[in-house]
């Protein structure tokens, strides 16, 4: 148990961090950055929320029923899922164009609302 925790800790969340953090630093000077209202919704966006909206539940209703680690999973498949999203949404090289920088400042300003409700 301890060893899986210490596994999922650094490889799955440390690396969501890390990533998170690194690119916030990198694009906007470390500040969290406020989404642009003119940004087109992509529908892994949507997958994202709909996601973060049912491991919620999920986790709460695990959580009242004394399932720990089932509750601990749920909450984890959320943190690989956004791992995923952002690996796969940083492969459009957001660096070189303006209008995709103004999608990774939309990204990147909802990551840490998921990253919150996993902690």
């Amino acid at each position: 148990m301890v060893q899986r925790y210490n596994s999922d800790l650094a490889n799955d969340l440390g690396n969501l961090s890390s990533r998170t953090l690194t690119m916030i630093n990198r694009y906007f000077n470390g500040s969290v950055p406020y989404p642009s209202p003119t940004v087109a919704r992509k529908d892994a966006d949507d997958v994202i929320k709909e996601h973060a909206q049912a491991v919620i539940a999920e986790f709460d209703q695990l959580f009242n029923d004394y399932q720990f680690s089932r509750a601990l999973e749920s909450a984890w498949s959320l943190i690989g899922a956004v791992n995923k999203y952002l690996v796969e949404q940083e492969r459009g090289s957001w660096r070189r164009k303006k209008a995709k920088r103004t999608a990774l400042a939309w990204r990147l300003s909802s990551i840490p609302r998921p990253r919150r409700c996993a902690l």
